[in-house]
């Protein structure tokens, strides 16, 4: 089975991270926080060694276990919130983490960077743990002056999670796996299709390449952009089906308003001007009403994200042995499930073939 059509990695870029230590003489743990460059290690903030018992002289990693001298078993595991290329600061996504000592609940996503341009909230750079508390270790921003406050907290009290920590001992599947939906029309083309993509769906989920909707083996066309910078992009190309052909249109865009795409199946009759009319030139609307007997391939349509509003899907086309086929994700990643493959029928209309599931990231 062939599949075109995926995705390029993004560049590198500054990121959040997160390290934890255990003191090898005390019971005594620390967490440090902070941004770095892709393959950098986190810049050393030095805390008074009467807080952490000298942990911040460390060297910093990106550890995420260690045991204290009493037997205890730290972990943390940090997440950071998604990022829009639009908004009040919407790149500039929050960062959390959560901590569980001995299999228990003692923080969950509790944040440590803000995001979303909230400049005046606190950034955390350190948390140091002991037996009943936790030292928070706060700045103005991630390079600012620290200001250390001690909280209480019972351990024996706190929850134990037995989806981090099963009660079988077995190993959870790794975070990001993607797993197929218990029903599908074909689960043979399912799992032929997810295993030749799984290395890289999450390139498309993330939206790392602009172009991604043009790299389908398909033709198309670029129409270049109008005046109006909300405009959605407009890609055109050329299909068979039952053998007749027909004209593909891709309306596409990354703003507060429209991020997504529209996938249009048109008569071969339809002219480029025709197709491109459909573009939006003001920003109040996503775009013109369609002709009478257009196929129209979108979000918010049975199946296919029905609760989704068209302009918040995001379809790549997919050339699998020769057919067209459309990958379907929401751009909120709150929205369920995480991705769907949509095939075009004999009729022209959207099928969904396909639904998959990734496994979350537990934070408790």
């Amino acid at each position: 089975m062939s599949v075109t059509g995926l995705a390029a990695a993004r560049a590198d870029q500054s990121l959040p991270k997160a390290d934890l230590v255990c003191s090898a003489r005390s019971n005594t743990a620390l967490v440090r926080f902070g941004m770095a460059d892709e393959g950098d290690t986190l810049p050393i903030r030095r805390l008074p060694a009467a807080i952490d018992d000298g942990l911040s002289a460390r060297r910093a990693g990106e550890r995420t276990d260690c045991r204290l001298p009493n037997g205890h078993a730290v972990r943390i595991r940090m997440g950071v919130g998604q990022s829009f290329a639009y908004g009040m600061g919407g790149a500039d996504s929050p960062a959390f983490f959560s901590l569980w000592i001995d299999g228990r609940v003692v923080l969950s996503r509790k944040q440590w960077k803000p995001g979303y341009e909230k400049d005046f909230d606190p950034w955390t750079a350190a948390v140091v743990i002991r037996d009943s508390s936790l030292t928070f270790c706060t700045a103005t921003d991630d390079e600012g002056p620290l200001r250390c406050r001690a909280t209480k907290f019972d351990l024996a009290a706190k929850r134990r999670d037995l989806v981090e920590y099963p009660a079988d001992g077995r190993k959870p599947l790794p975070a990001g796996t993607w797993l197929l939906a218990a029903s599908a029309p074909d689960p043979k083309l399912c799992r032929h299709f997810l295993d030749g993509a799984r290395p890289k769906l999450d390139k498309i989920m993330a939206g790392w390449d602009d172009e991604a909707i043009f790299d389908a083996k398909l033709d198309f066309k670029a129409i270049p952009a109008g005046p109006n910078p909300f405009a959605p992009r407009v890609a055109l190309a050329s299909i068979e089906r039952g053998g007749r052909t027909y004209r593909l249109a891709m309306f596409s865009a990354e703003t507060h308003y429209f991020d997504g795409d529209i996938a249009v199946i048109a008569p071969a009759a339809a002219t480029d001007p025709e197709l491109t009319a459909l573009s939006a030139h003001d920003e109040d609307k996503a775009l013109a009403p369609w002709p009478a007997g257009w196929i129209v391939i979108s979000g918010g349509q049975p199946g296919l994200y029905p609760k989704v509003s068209s302009r918040y899907v995001h379809l790549t086309p997919l050339r699998i042995d020769g057919r067209l086929y459309f990958l379907a994700h929401p751009t909120n990643k709150l929205e369920t499930p995480p991705a769907q493959l949509v095939g075009v029928g004999a009729d022209l209309k959207p099928r969904v073939v396909c639904v998959f599931n990734q496994v979350e990231a537990n934070f408790g």
